[in-house]
């Protein structure tokens, strides 16, 4: 996810494309940095928010069942 600046147009395609029923991970980084740097080159990302991404996943038609908190992570669980 960190590499989309458009959450909410990613996550509303999911959510087109996911039936009825089904099941959505997600894992969001808790690194708010917005490059990746490997030295000799960077990689421009995209960070968020846990509460941020829960709303976005809130407002379509998919719901959040649960959340798992890693030491580098967020997990989210949704069904739709």
């Amino acid at each position: 996810m960190m590499h989309f600046e458009d959450k909410e147009r990613v996550i509303s395609k999911v959510d087109t494309l996911l039936k009825d029923g089904g099941i959505f991970c997600l894992s969001i980084d808790k690194n708010q940095n917005k490059y990746i740097d490997y030295g000799t080159r960077k990689i421009r990302i995209y960070p968020d928010t846990s509460e941020n991404i829960g709303s976005i996943i809130n407002s379509s038609s998919m719901k959040v069942s649960r959340v798992f908190e890693t030491d580098n992570a967020y997990i989210f669980a949704c069904n739709k």
